[in-house]
């Protein structure tokens, strides 16, 4: 070792002049020359940056287990505060990144972001000591916070790869890594920091072991079993709540959907229409958990569409949906929402002869929580004991439940039973696939309900037939399989095999629709690119917005005697709502007929285009940059739809209030004439 560090330097910005160390007075002159040019001030800025950058490099190598000799790494108190400062940066300027520079401070995330500075020093004197050298003390403490900055980067650079990429390195780590990810960083800061702490402090092999128990008790265990908020930099709460109301009809405030929330059941429920004797009626209940994501919803209504068509159970169909998109008009999904529909349907049911069909789809957790998600309404989530007891206490016997979310088998063994064929999209502790706010169809969904229910009226048979695709379709994509569960009780088997007969020979049920042939020419390959599902969705979504505000709730609020005297609180107000509802739903449903709008779409462009330039187009689409391209153009054509549905709103109610003025005076008029000619 070197000789006795320098004195306190009392005129040296108040810190603690380096530790001299071989090699560092090269780099760090004490004086400078008195014909120097720059300034000392300048001088020690420069030589401070450079010190700086020279042990970020280093904390890099040290990140990765690299060496780095004593003497290429300078030591001094305000590099302790730098990197201290640069631990609050990094995920700082990651949170800054993912709000696109906007949002708020959050000032609590300042204790999840240096948590671990007292825990580092700690770790750092304890080694010294255990090493029987204090005076490498402060070398410690900086070597740890150098370490823990390097391996934040790391990790912010490997989480943005991570989220861009799709190709199968990253989804091959994902799989190895699982359940593990998000224990490695403390994990990987204990073990680097114990790596540099025995090179630095040269720990002889019989004190390893307390060393090794100082970086996992002080360093690993309490970072990796604490939940740390470091998001320091989040969206106001003006920006969540614009992104949480941004379709919501009528600017509703949450105060108005918490109200309006219990007469959108009774309204859901009130549709339900009672059942005929002596036939065995399927009576549908869907449910969509997740409310940021919107495939939870479109599964929800196409399983929906499903049942009507393929088991005749229009009239019979209860949907439950967290959407931001439909929170002012669907019944929204929570315990309680349940509990209300299953009692409700076994009202009208003959429960000892219907059967229910109960479709639950969102995200799950490793405890076996279905997620109920939308903010900022707080929801209980449904475990398996909580939906076993609500569908025994509804009375209902012979139940299929369908349960699509990541480790959903465990609602398996829980909801079994002699009378109940239930099905998960996964085993007990596996994962599915598929929860793409873009896609129409979770991987389980589309093989299940589109594709297998669509060929047979057998769900176990669906199942057989789905098992396999999915399996493909994971593997293909490099995903461990989610390896769904079925399980069927004897009484259910001989229900379901009834009611397969009943709609064989019933010649009122509509043929499955069949799948979607091969598109001949290019205009309709090119049309059905611009013109998908999801297009369809937005404009049918903004066609019952605006249907709503000629409803019959908008008509009262506008004037009171629309209806002769009739209001909300009348009891027979439901039917009228419900009859208005059903007209606005198949009135949008065929205003955005898709095959209507890609015909005739395709139609114009042969006319305008030849089949090469078409084509050049499609293969466009096909790349990366054609993909983010067509992304970016259905996100502003949907969003251009929203804005020019608000705008013809509020127009049509301009123009629909000054028509209503005109109304009462010209039958005011009109009156008050018929009077006179009386008179």
């Amino acid at each position: 070792m070197p000789s006795t560090p320098e004195p306190f330097n009392s005129e040296s910005d108040c810190s603690v002049a380096p530790v001299e160390l071989p090699g560092v007075a090269e780099t760090v002159p004490a004086t400078l020359p008195a014909t120097s040019s720059v300034t000392p001030h300048r001088s020690r800025l420069r030589d401070a940056i450079h010190l700086l950058s020279r042990n970020i490099l280093n904390a890099f190598r040290l990140a990765i287990f690299l060496r780095v000799p004593e003497a290429r790494m300078p030591v001094t108190w305000w590099q302790v505060v730098a990197f201290t400062l640069l631990s609050v940066a990094v995920p700082m300027l990651r949170s800054l990144w993912e709000t696109n520079f906007g949002g708020e401070f959050h000032a609590p995330a300042l204790q999840g972001m240096l948590f671990h500075v007292p825990l580092l020093i700690c770790a750092a004197v304890a080694m010294a000591y255990v090493a029987h050298q204090p005076g490498k003390a402060l070398a410690t403490v900086q070597m740890l916070l150098m370490i823990a900055v390097g391996i934040d980067v790391l990790c912010v650079a490997t989480s943005l790869l991570w989220d861009g990429s799709s190709g199968a390195l990253i989804r091959t780590i994902h799989r190895i890594v699982g359940r593990a990810a998000p224990y490695l960083p403390a994990i990987w800061l204990a073990g680097a920091s114990l790596v540099a702490a025995i090179r630095l402090l040269s720990i002889a092999p019989r004190m390893r072991l307390p060393a090794v128990l100082i970086a996992a008790i002080i360093i690993a265990l309490p970072l990796a079993t604490t939940f740390r908020d470091r998001s320091m930099w989040s969206e106001s709460y003006e920006d969540r709540k614009a992104e949480a109301e941004s379709y919501l009809r009528n600017n509703l405030t949450q105060e108005d959907i918490f109200y309006r929330q219990p007469e959108l059941l009774a309204r859901e429920l009130a549709a339900l229409q009672p059942q005929r004797p002596g036939v065995t009626e399927v009576f549908f209940i869907g449910m969509a958990g997740h409310g940021y994501q919107d495939v939870f919803k479109k599964e929800v209504d196409a399983v929906t569409e499903l049942m009507r068509e393929r088991f005749d159970a229009k009239g019979h169909t209860i949907r439950l949906i967290n959407n931001r998109h439909t929170v002012a008009s669907t019944p929204i999904a929570s315990v309680t929402s349940l509990t209300a529909s299953l009692k409700r349907t076994a009202a009208v049911m003959d429960v000892e002869e219907d059967i229910l069909v109960l479709f639950l789809t969102s995200h799950g957790s490793e405890a076996h929580r279905f997620s109920l998600d939308l903010y900022p309404l707080q929801f209980k989530d449904l475990d398996p004991p909580a939906l076993r007891r609500s569908l025994d206490e509804s009375g209902i016997k012979f139940r299929v439940v369908v349960i699509s979310a990541c480790y959903s088998g465990g609602f398996v063994d829980a909801l079994k039973d002699e009378n109940t064929l239930v099905i998960s999209a996964s085993a007990p502790d596996r994962n599915s696939f598929g929860c793409s706010n873009e896609n129409d169809w979770t991987y389980f969904g589309k093989a299940y309900f589109d594709e297998a229910l669509r060929n047979t009226t057998s769900f176990t048979e669906a199942f057989a037939l789905a098992k396999p695709v999915i399996e493909a379709r994971e593997k293909k994509d490099d995903y461990t399989p989610s390896d769904p569960r079925i399980a069927e009780g004897a009484g259910i088997k001989v229900k379901l095999a009834a009611l397969q007969r009943q709609l064989a020979g019933a010649a009122s049920i509509a043929p499955s629709a069949p799948p979607p042939t091969r598109i001949a020419d290019a205009a309709s390959r090119y049309a059905e690119l611009v013109y998908d599902q999801k297009f369809f969705d937005v404009e049918r979504a903004a066609c019952l917005a605006s249907a709503q505000n000629t409803g019959p709730d908008a008509m009262v609020a506008r004037k009171a005697d629309t209806f002769g005297g009739l209001t909300p609180a009348s009891a027979e107000w439901p039917q009228l709502t419900v009859a208005w509802d059903r007209y606005a739903e198949e009135m949008c449903k065929r205003f955005s007929e898709p095959q209507l709008r890609r015909d005739s779409f395709a139609r114009h462009l042969r006319a305008s285009s030849n089949p090469t330039e078409i084509d050049a187009m499609i293969k466009f689409y096909a790349t990366p940059r054609g993909e983010k391209w067509h992304s970016a153009e259905k996100r502003a054509t949907q969003l251009m739809l929203n804005d020019v549905a608000k705008h013809q709103d509020a127009l049509q109610m301009q123009l629909y209030s000054a028509y209503v003025q005109t109304q009462d005076r010209v039958y005011k008029a009109y009156s008050e004439g018929q009077t006179r000619k009386k008179h």
